[in-house]
């Protein structure tokens, strides 16, 4: 029999985990205290995502909830706020993640100004949120991996 000894979410795709005490699984992924696994997610201007694949210093960006909000930390910059309240009209983009694409919202430029402080290489990237609900499959039933939060399976996975 198999035994769960840790939950962690990661609120940011390829980014530090945050070890949580319990989690609500549901079809849009598991969430707790606010936040959904990999509801956020760095991207290029042209909608590419990040990850620490190729930028492993995004293991180094730490996020935790509280009061209502996401907070990040790295090393060297003071911690940027993320409300966890959804604005009721940001500008979204359509962000490919693998051969997946998904609307997302911009999180705005001081986000983004947030992460090329903490890290260069990341200056004019910019900070998406998912958007939406799941689409649904083929059979018309949601799929498990196209989910409110973004697609973390890698093309050769399913």
């Amino acid at each position: 029999m198999a035994t769960l000894s840790q939950l962690i979410l990661y609120p940011i795709k390829s980014c530090a985990g945050m070890a949580v005490d319990t989690a609500r699984v549901s079809v849009s992924g598991l969430q707790a205290s606010g936040v959904h696994d990999r509801e956020w997610m760095l991207v290029t201007p042209e909608g590419q995502f990040l990850t620490q694949r190729e930028f492993p210093r995004m293991a180094t960006i730490v996020p935790r909830v509280e009061e209502g909000a996401l907070l990040v930390s790295a090393p060297g910059v003071a911690v940027l706020r993320l409300p966890l309240a959804r604005p009721d009209a940001p500008s979204t983009l359509r962000v490919q993640i693998w051969d997946d694409f998904v609307e997302a919202a911009d999180c705005g430029d001081a986000a983004a100004r947030w992460f090329g402080r903490c890290w260069a290489r990341l200056a004019g990237w910019c900070v998406f949120r998912a958007e939406g609900r799941a689409r649904p499959a083929p059979n018309g039933r949601p799929a498990p991996h196209r989910r409110h939060a973004l697609p973390t399976l890698t093309p050769c996975c399913s």
